[in-house]
């Protein structure tokens, strides 16, 4: 497995291998160091439409809910709505 440095899908070279074949939100926090942005942004850029980035500013890795409330829950129900059947 080539490793490599620029993040943590990277390291262990799983980016290249993600495959999403349904509609996909990317939820990215603008802090994140375990998914960095630039990786979240990369698999956006892989991914086949339907597709939505959203990055929150500020965030971190796990604390979407915590700084977003009430607008976290209702952007992920829209996007399920929008896309399950």
């Amino acid at each position: 497995m080539k490793l490599e440095r620029w993040g943590s899908f990277a390291v262990y070279g799983a980016l290249g291998r993600v495959k999403v074949t349904g509609a996909l939100l990317v939820i990215a926090g603008e802090k994140d160091v375990h998914t960095t942005l630039k990786e979240s942004k990369e698999l956006f850029k892989k991914a086949n439409k339907p597709k939505e980035l959203w990055v929150v500013k500020g965030a971190k890795h796990v604390d979407f809910d915590a700084l977003l409330g009430k607008e976290y829950e209702e952007k992920i129900l829209d996007f399920l709505d929008e896309y399950m059947e």
